[in-house]
């Protein structure tokens, strides 16, 4: 027997994305039980071994006797599923990435380099003799070639909950254990209220589990173990025993309007499996959700739901454990514990789940069977990834929910125009539903707040805003678009900007660190406080995150601010410190980019404001329309919101705050037709490094433009890319890279690297 397999190849440490190619190898008596279409094996490759994917098994190979042989197989169980490796190749045609590289990322991190593989015994009584005899007395055994003959009925055992299966700490099985908590503490300084209440719970409820508590009180697990780390609580671990569900109650104090529920009733009666749900109802759309979950649960169907952030995941998945309390729901992002990914990972393994709520992290889950994906906030720009492999998140999930038959419902206050344009245009069935009450948004001209003495940061209206929730005990929550100090620094006597001497672009100053950096080449100046000419009298122009906490600290020193940034959230710690402190209200005041616009749903939030709507308005981005819309109509349903801009006039800020869709979508949609902007023309990207790039460039230029006759912009060298590059407009994908592979074949002599990303973030 043959195996074909995809090699993963590295060249200088640097993903091939041009080496699809497939090579067969014989399958050794020995191996042949374990070797399967998903399996990751060692191969010899030239003069090293390595990492390959099989993709198909074969009886014959056009190499015969020359094929060389498969060294072995990592996993006696197959790690990767059919429709996995079916949803590896769809990608790599649809973005031209390397299917080696997809196949990675549907391997979890902590399998990729965890080759040691146990089963611990759970019930020596029930266990199959010949298993026994194998285990001669042991609890745990390693798997390994000398007993790989037997690990059918290893399986088989698995199954039946006799034996469970561990990676060195990760168990999956009946052994599964769980936490209980108990009080530590009798006589506790409780820091918040919320603290107070779970300790109260916990009291009259001992040995209770953290989702039990989180069912009772509007709490998240940080905060559960936050209180377990001071010693307020105390857990212990348990085998976990699945409860009697028919006694859990299943149901939110939610009460659908009419119109809610024609909307519903339109869903389930359509025969469409592809839905917008526009509405800017957010308690609407997650009860929604849970309408959606139920008519799976009947059908024994999982549902899939993503969301673009981990403070949104945790928002939802909080949200459905305290009202689904029967099903079983799992969270799966970056936060995660590797023992947590492992839980998951092997509960949708095995079909042992009735949610999952996640990032991208599990997009790529081995799911068996799924009734439903839905897609939080799709207008959200982290859907698309920036790193290789290139993809969109979005377009991923309608492949994976038309290979399982499941219905795919795109969620948004404010959808994308590619999304609008494709459900005006028949794709998506289009469901809306929206709220016609009346917030209090103020739109402040910050050029007559100048005039009138005001900051340039904080305006007097904002001021007085933010005096009196503070002086009411409400938190207040600021937006900024730039992390920095100040944008650009300027010489006061010689009116010199300071700019990268490798870019000739003002430098970014970021005080709190001590240096003026590139954004572009990430060139750093430690002496940004001194003048070509010699003065050091240098002026700050524009602002960010920085400065902003320097002018609220200066206007309300006794105010506690929290920064949030992903500077600062480099650690889960960090992460679940600051949704503490937001949750109990340790901090007054919140400063942070547009990630908190929608996550944070704290009743004590009463002021909210975008400090510089125009910093979105301005981005060098070609959709900063449609990001600056999306935010402020995030917004709208927020308490008091201030949008502070130099152009209160402007069309979108004022088609925002009016919650007008119907009209900001007409006037872009003009603007792109005449721009050759998507929804009408495909935007991409080829970036080329490495040796005689712009010959490179200038080549696939010639060809692009001879071929396909449209536009494209470049070669332009990108100091922050390393590279020349180029941005092309076009409807034919498959002539753009095959002129590609073309200038590939035209230049194998030359050491150079072409990455192509079919829609990318940043242009």
């Amino acid at each position: 027997m043959f195996a074909k397999v995809v090699v993963d190849v590295k060249i200088d440490n640097i993903k091939s994305n041009n080496l699809n190619e497939t090579y067969d190898y014989i399958i050794p008596m020995s191996l042949s039980e374990f070797v399967g279409v998903g399996s990751r094996v060692l191969v010899p490759f030239g003069n090293q071994d390595l990492l390959g994917y099989v993709l198909e098994i074969n009886e014959t190979s056009s190499f015969g006797e020359n094929a060389k042989y498969i060294l072995d197989v990592l996993d006696y169980d197959q790690e990767l599923t059919v429709d996995q490796i079916e949803l590896a190749m769809y990608i790599s045609e649809t973005y031209y990435v390397s299917i080696a590289s997809v196949l990675e990322l549907m391997i979890p991190s902590f399998l990729r380099g965890q080759k040691r593989k146990y089963i611990d015994v759970v019930d020596y009584d029930k266990l199959n003799p010949d298993l026994a005899l194998l285990f001669n007395g042991k609890k745990r055994l390693l798997i390994d070639s000398k007993i790989k003959n037997d690990f059918a009925l290893i399986k088989e055992e698995i199954k039946k909950g006799n034996v469970t299966l561990d990676y060195d700490l990760y168990t999956y099985g009946n052994g599964l254990k769980k936490k209980e908590f108990y009080i530590k503490d009798e006589n506790p300084v409780f820091k918040s209220e919320k603290r107070r209440n779970i300790y109260e719970y916990v009291k009259s409820h001992p040995n209770v589990s953290e989702d039990d508590i989180i069912a009772y009180i509007d709490c998240t697990y940080n905060l559960i173990r936050e209180m377990c780390k001071d010693n307020t609580l105390g857990y212990h671990e348990v085998v976990d025993i699945a409860k009697d569900s028919s006694k859990l109650e299943n149901k939110s104090p939610y009460s659908f309007s009419f119109d809610e529920e024609q909307t519903i009733l339109r869903y389930f009666n359509s025969r469409s499996r592809k839905f917008l749900l526009h509405s800017n109802k957010e308690d609407f759309k997650i009860n929604f959700y849970i309408k959606i979950i139920e008519d799976c649960k009947k059908k024994n169907l999982p549902v899939l739901i993503t969301c673009p952030t981990i403070m949104l995941e945790e928002e939802i998945l909080m949200y459905l454990k305290r009202y689904l309390r029967s099903y079983k729901i799992y969270g799966m992002t970056s936060k995660n514990t590797k023992k947590e990914r492992y839980e998951v990972f092997m509960n949708c393994r095995y079909d042992n789940l009735d949610v999952l709520v996640t990032t991208h992290n599990g997009i790529f889950l081995p799911f068996n069977k799924i009734g439903a994906i839905i897609v939080v906030d799709e207008e959200n720009p982290n859907y698309i990834n920036e790193n290789y492999p290139y993809y969109n998140a979005i377009d991923v999930l309608k492949q994976r929910a038309k290979m399982h038959n499941a219905s795919i419902l795109l969620s948004s206050a404010s959808p994308s125009i590619n999304t609008y344009y494709k459900s005006i245009n028949g794709e998506y069935n289009i469901l809306n539903c929206f709220s016609n009450e009346e917030n209090n948004r103020v739109i402040v001209d910050m050029k007559k707040e100048i005039l009138n003495g005001s900051s340039n940061i904080i305006s007097d209206t904002l001021y007085k805003a933010m005096k009196s929730a503070l002086e009411n005990k409400k938190q207040i929550m600021l937006l900024v678009a730039s992390k920095a100090y100040s944008n650009s620094l300027r010489c006061r006597e010689c009116g010199k900007v300071l700019k990268c001497p490798k870019c000739n672009l003002p430098l970014t100053l970021y005080k709190e660190k001590g240096y003026a950096q590139c954004n572009y080449c990430s060139h750093k100046s430690y002496t940004y406080n001194k003048c070509s000419c010699g003065s050091e009298e240098m002026i700050t122009l524009g602002f960010g995150e920085e400065k902003i906490s320097e002018e609220v600290s200066n206007l309300f020193p006794e105010a506690k601010i929290l920064n949030v940034n992903a500077d600062l959230m480099k650690t889960i710690d960090d992460y679940n410190k600051a949704i503490n402190d937001i949750e109990e209200n340790n901090v007054d005041i919140i400063i942070g980019t547009n990630i908190l616009s929608k996550t944070i749903r704290n009743d004590n939030i009463s002021v909210i404001a975008v400090i510089d709507a125009d910093l979105y308005l301005n981005s060098s981005s070609h959709r900063a329309n449609e990001y600056t819309y999306n935010l402020i109509s995030k917004l709208n349903r927020k308490k008091n919101v201030f949008i502070q801009t130099y152009h209160p006039e402007n069309r979108i800020i004022n088609l925002a705050v009016n919650d007008d869709y119907d009209t900001y979508y007409t006037n872009e949609l003009e603007i792109r037709k005449v721009l050759e902007y998507d929804p009408f023309k495909e935007l991409s990207k080829i970036v080329i490094s490495g040796e005689d790039i712009f010959h490179f460039a200038n080549y696939y230029k010639k060809a692009y433009q001879r071929i396909v006759n449209t536009s494209i912009l470049g070669p332009t060298y990108d100091f922050r890319l390393k590279g020349v590059k180029l941005i092309l407009k076009h409807n034919d994908y498959e002539k753009v890279v095959k002129i590609l592979n073309d200038t590939r074949l035209h230049f194998k002599k030359v050491r150079v690297k072409a990455s192509f990303e079919r829609c990318p973030k940043v242009l």
